[in-house]
């Protein structure tokens, strides 16, 4: 046979195989329409008519134009075209809308591949913030019983953003906590039942949750409507409309310019601005007392709005974990988005309850986020005016995350060792367990909360049969022994310890009680010693002693609710006076520069110098020692760092 007729037998198989594969097409749609695989076609067709010929094509001639979209995307990314790839991608997921392989290997090229190939971090996050877009905003929305797709999205929260593999995590950070600043504010520092609170109030709002509706309006007009039903409300409304402000975004941009609510004002280092009459106009009208509970009701309402219709989170779920965990849960963090998106999914694609979901069905994010939280979980969020969405962040233990972290690893053990009986002591996660109990009665001994200290050190005795020297020590020469096994204190433990103990002496020194204060001192100065007696390497030593001391008066003084403290101005004049004078000739300088300080005195319509007076002894320090900057927050400040 000659090569002309060769091909064209080739041809003519071709076409036969063709119009076979066509012949299956229709079998194969009413199959996966019957498993609700093609609920999503015509959202396809809708949003992509350029490609809704192809969509319609048979599966024969499909596959290979497919197959040379996904050659020619990878060839773009190997070429560094990452927007030419980025579209591409997206023209093939569409093509394949049901296939949830697609979508999760789009969105990991993404957010690890082609992340990791661009330089500046700002390119980094926006790759990555592609990724968690592709899989939240679309792949999610064309495969809502995908259980891959909802583990996909927690794990890039969990691991890209909330882990430090990567040197650019402290940007990744900053700017996620910067959007979720702008829509949510700062959680409530002290009380879990305020934070939560803070959340069932924007549940409560407004919200037509039905899965069609989703994203079609950012704002869902009806909803509006019935909000402004209240007599109240709607008054309210109106004087906005007047100054220019709808209830959408607009309103959400002047109330976090203007605003002196604490959830957005103790983010500030100086108060907001007012130049002209118009300004303070609108600054009145924002600020108004009489108007509280309306300009409430339109805050929860817009951010539930935007909860559901731009991030694609049910508000009233963020208050069942919240409320399963007991836990006042940051959403300006990585870690509760983690634990968000692996639960839920489990919600919506199993119809499980959280109630009912185990630590092992959430593939350890769960645990690993709340074990992060609770040495991570309190955040300082210092607002940058010149890059809001680059704040400056620095992050403390929590003691309050570690009954839920302690609650989570029982309900992982338990759950292994139902499908692997063995005794409880001698569970595989053992080692973990026992070192995150451990350094919890560490953090707990240090904010002097000794009672429940105790308590965790004989749950360990008891439950994993501790024998041995050190598990008969007295609960502060167990502290002491355990942070100084195996070469010493670490770095971070000695500044976490050190930090810890004189904040919470500080606080107590606010309250009146010195001797608490003095044995605080006393315990954060045996923390300093034990730590430098090792030998420490000249990069790795601490500031002295005083001065770490007196950065953190400063935080103490100027912002303690960013630390988790409640200090009124006259708790704080108090902490102020009653510093040994060592430590008070340090903090003044610093304190009198600090704007949002010297702003604050003035709207309580107080006397800086009667407030913050000069101490004895000032002139010859400056003279010995100049005027020392400690305004920065003082973990960056006094965190060892390498040359």
């Amino acid at each position: 046979m000659g090569a002309r007729s060769k091909q064209s037998v080739l041809i003519i198989a071709a076409i036969i195989l063709l119009l076979a594969a066509g012949m299956m097409q229709r079998p194969l749609e009413q199959s996966a329409g019957n498993s609700q695989l093609m609920q999503s076609d015509d959202l396809t067709a809708k949003n992509h008519p350029h490609v809704a010929l192809l969509t319609t094509l048979p599966g024969g001639l499909r596959a290979p134009l497919v197959t040379y979209l996904w050659i020619r995307a990878e060839n773009l990314k190997n070429e560094g075209k990452y927007f030419d790839a980025m579209q591409l991608a997206d023209v093939i997921c569409t093509f394949q809308p049901h296939f949830d392989g697609v979508w999760m290997f789009q969105s990991w090229n993404m957010a690890w591949n082609i992340a990791g190939a661009v330089q500046t971090p700002e390119e980094r996050w926006l790759w990555i913030n592609n990724g968690l877009s592709l899989l939240r905003d679309k792949a999610i929305q064309y495969n809502p019983h995908s259980l891959r797709m909802y583990k996909e999205l927690g794990w890039i929260f969990y691991s890209k953003l909330g882990q430090q593999m990567d040197r650019w995590h402290l940007t990744y950070q900053q700017k996620w906590a910067s959007q979720m600043q702008r829509l949510l504010g700062a959680p409530p520092p002290v009380s879990i039942e305020e934070a939560i609170d803070a959340i069932r109030l924007i549940a409560a709002a407004p919200l037509d949750k039905n899965p069609l509706r989703q994203g079609k309006d950012l704002i869902q007009p009806d909803m509006l409507k019935l909000l402004l039903n209240n007599q109240e409300v709607s008054l309210y409304a109106q004087r906005l409309a007047k100054r220019g402000i709808q209830i959408d975004e607009t309103f959400l941009d002047v109330y976090n310019r203007l605003t002196t609510d604490d959830a957005v004002a103790d983010t500030r280092l100086f108060p907001p601005g007012v130049e002209d009459p118009d300004q303070q106009a609108l600054y009145d009208l924002i600020n108004d007392h009489k108007s509280a509970q309306a300009r409430r009701a339109i805050l929860a309402f817009l951010r539930a709005q935007l909860l559901w219709n731009r991030y694609r989170m049910d508000p009233g779920w963020m208050v069942t974990m919240m409320e399963k965990y007991n836990a006042p849960l940051d959403w300006r963090q990585p870690w509760p988005h983690a634990i968000y998106w692996i639960t839920y999914g489990l919600h919506v694609a199993r119809n499980v309850d959280l109630a009912d979901i185990s630590s092992l069905n959430t593939d350890r994010i769960a645990l690993g986020s709340l074990d992060t939280m609770a040495w991570r979980g309190r955040m300082t969020y210092v607002h940058n005016p010149e890059q809001p969405d680059s704040p400056q962040l620095t992050f403390s233990s929590d003691w309050r995350y570690i009954e839920p972290t302690q609650r989570e690893y029982l309900d992982f053990i338990n759950e292994y060792l139902k499908a692997d009986p063995m005794p409880f002591a001698k569970n595989p996660f053992q080692s973990g367990h026992i070192n995150f109990l451990i350094r919890s009665i560490q953090m707990l001994y240090v904010q002097r909360r000794y009672e429940q200290a105790g308590e965790y050190l004989d749950w360990i005795k008891r439950q994993y049969n501790m024998r041995g020297n050190i598990w008969e020590l007295q609960l502060d020469d167990f502290v002491i022994d355990t942070l100084t096994q195996e070469g010493g204190i670490s770095p971070e433990t000695a500044v976490n310890q050190i930090t810890a103990a004189l904040q919470m002496g500080m606080y107590f020194l606010a309250g009146g009680d010195r001797q608490a204060y003095l044995d605080n001192v006393r315990y954060a100065r045996r923390i300093y010693e034990t730590y430098h007696a090792g030998g420490i390497a000249s990069q790795w030593r601490l500031q002295p002693l005083e001065d770490v001391h007196a950065k953190l008066a400063v935080s103490m003084i100027v912002d303690p609710w960013a630390s988790g403290y409640h200090l009124s101005l006259i708790g704080r004049r108090r902490l102020y006076m009653s510093l040994d004078q060592a430590i008070r000739v340090r903090v003044y300088d610093p304190l009198i520069r600090i704007g949002s300080l010297k702003g604050e005195v003035e709207l309580a319509e107080m006397d800086s110098d009667q407030m913050f007076p000069p101490p004895a002894g000032l002139e010859a320090y400056r003279a010995s020692r100049g005027q020392v900057d400690l305004g920065p927050p003082p973990e960056q400040l006094f965190r060892p760092s390498p040359p």
